[in-house]
């Protein structure tokens, strides 16, 4: 076991409470409206396929013709990171031809991991749960968890719940394999 010497810390922006943010999806052409993600060329970036506009929207590094359908706010938003997590899969991962799964699944997760209640104006819902994206280094500064940190797909994030007063672990290692 190597101890860490340096640990980073982001505080993650977690605000939404509906699934709205994801209708620009349709509204901008990346989905159409029976749901069907548009295709495109095949293209690699990194060790990512991206075979659709979906994907090369959500990790093609600045690629997409559609880099402005989502704002710099929504897109560091928990709801929008895991979405994003999601989509692009892992290394086995087998690509959905419709949006709709990626979608139902987000939700599910998100309104497991995410405490909610209700808002003080008594209008809607407000969320109460901080998410922390945490990443530790060794001393010779190599990256310790998640391994190869500035992979899109690696990530370490900690949901705290003060209501229940619990934190929740959600850990991903791009093409990791079990080892003994």
């Amino acid at each position: 076991m190597v101890p860490a010497a340096s640990v980073s810390v982001e505080l993650v922006p977690c605000t939404e409470t509906t699934m709205r943010l994801f209708d620009k999806l349709t509204d901008s052409g990346i989905v159409r409206d029976n749901g069907n993600i548009r295709k495109c060329m095949e293209e690699w970036f990194g060790d990512l396929v991206l075979a659709d506009e979906l994907r090369k929207l959500l990790g093609g590094g600045g690629e997409s013709d559609y880099e402005d359908v989502f704002t710099q706010a929504e897109q560091s938003e928990f709801l929008f990171r895991l979405f994003r997590h999601l989509a692009l899969g892992g290394r086995w991962c087998q690509y959905e031809d419709n949006v709709q799964p990626y979608l139902d699944v987000t939700k599910l997760i998100y309104k497991e991991l995410v405490s909610v209640c209700k808002s003080s104006d008594s209008v809607g819902l407000r969320v109460t749960s901080q998410v922390l994206k945490v990443t530790a280094k060794s001393e010779d500064g190599s990256d310790l968890i998640p391994r190869e940190a500035d992979h899109p797909q690696n990530f370490l994030y900690l949901l705290v719940n003060p209501l229940k007063r619990s934190v929740t672990t959600l850990y991903h290692q791009f093409g990791a394999l079990l080892q003994n």
